[in-house]
């Protein structure tokens, strides 16, 4: 195996003049064919050695980085008794290699579902708001992708609208005496109710950088709360220069 030094050594040689061209004597066509082997080998070696030197310094510019900041914006669904779409944005910075601290806002139009288990007047208009801290500790196994697992906990702000004490009134008789369609419900009072809760937050999800300071980020998280519900995700994310602002 050729070390270090004697691919210096090479180098030497073929800048005093002993290169290819230059074999004198009878045995020039062998000697040119080991010159040309030597000379190959050599190059090969100090590519390998530029490769390896090259490459910590694009890991550290992707899924590496301390002290920088990040942010993103994110669509996809929650899940709670069916599908409601959702979007969001967090911001953040990284502390270590291998831990990210984010803070995130989040919104779900959820219909009819509350996160409080509503057992009177129905709900109706129900919009989720998602205030969180959240830590995510990241696992960057390779150069492109970094998978993570999600910690936190924050405020859900619930704010919808009840009818309470509503009655549908009697369904009138057709000329036929034949019950038609009942009208809706009449006689109640529509209430605006604001609900805060508590909500741990767990999952996991990775990024993929499509280059070295932004990419995708797939996301899956499960918030325990009075409810438990899962949201899905997928975000674009975008890694700020150290030292910001």
């Amino acid at each position: 195996m050729l070390t270090f030094a004697s691919e210096v050594g090479l180098a030497g040689d073929l800048v005093a003049g002993r290169n290819c061209g230059e074999a004198p004597g009878p045995r020039e066509g062998s000697m040119r064919k080991q010159c040309v082997f030597r000379h190959v080998v050599m190059q090969s070696r100090i590519c390998s050695l530029l490769l390896c030197a090259v490459t910590p310094l694009a890991l550290q510019g992707q899924s590496g980085d301390v002290e920088t900041g990040e942010v993103s914006a994110f669509g996809g669904g929650s899940f709670l008794s069916g599908f409601h779409p959702a979007v969001g944005a967090n911001t953040g910075l990284a502390f270590s290699r291998y831990g990210v601290a984010l803070f995130e806002v989040a919104f779900s139009p959820m219909g009819e579902q509350t996160v409080r288990k509503r057992t009177g007047a129905p709900a109706e208009g129900s919009r989720l708001y998602d205030l969180n801290a959240s830590f995510h500790i990241r696992f960057p196994v390779r150069e492109r992708w970094a998978p993570y697992a999600i910690i936190g906990g924050g405020l859900l702000f619930d704010s919808f609208r009840a009818v309470a004490g509503a009655a549908p009134l009697p369904p009138p008789s057709g000329t036929d005496g034949s019950s038609t369609t009942p009208p809706p419900p009449t006689g109640g009072l529509v209430v605006a109710i604001d609900e805060f809760n508590f909500g741990f937050h767990t999952g996991g999800g990775f990024r993929y950088y499509i280059r070295k300071d932004w990419g995708i980020r797939p996301e899956l998280k499960v918030i325990v709360s009075n409810r438990t519900f899962a949201r899905f995700t997928v975000g674009f994310f975008y890694n700020l220069p150290v030292g910001w602002p």
